[in-house]
């Protein structure tokens, strides 16, 4: 997840503009990120940790989409963050049971 320092607003990807530079003998290439929303360079990658573990989130991550579970648990996205489904379980409480333990 992005955020726009200049607009505030978050995004999943940034915008990118490719440019080859260099000489016949060696050339390159240089990606130029920029704020889909208002064109800005100025955008920073902002840091996801698992709302349970909190572990850094780098690629992945689960989250609730049920309206009602968000209102109820979380303040904000950033608290939305599971790196894995047994984080999530965890932060529940969910735990397995039996027929046969209710006896």
């Amino acid at each position: 997840m992005y955020k726009c320092n200049d607009c505030g607003r978050e995004f999943e990807n940034p915008k990118v503009e490719k440019e080859v530079i260099g000489t016949d003998n060696q050339t390159g290439i240089i990606d130029y990120e920029y704020c889909p929303y208002c064109d800005s360079s100025s955008i920073k990658l902002k840091e996801l940790k698992c709302s349970n573990c909190g572990s850094l989130i780098i690629n992945d991550y689960y989250r609730v989409l049920d309206n009602i579970l968000q209102t109820k648990y979380f303040d904000s996205e950033d608290e939305n963050c599971f790196c894995s489904k047994d984080c999530f379980c965890d932060y529940v409480m969910l735990e397995e049971a039996s027929l046969d333990d209710d006896e």
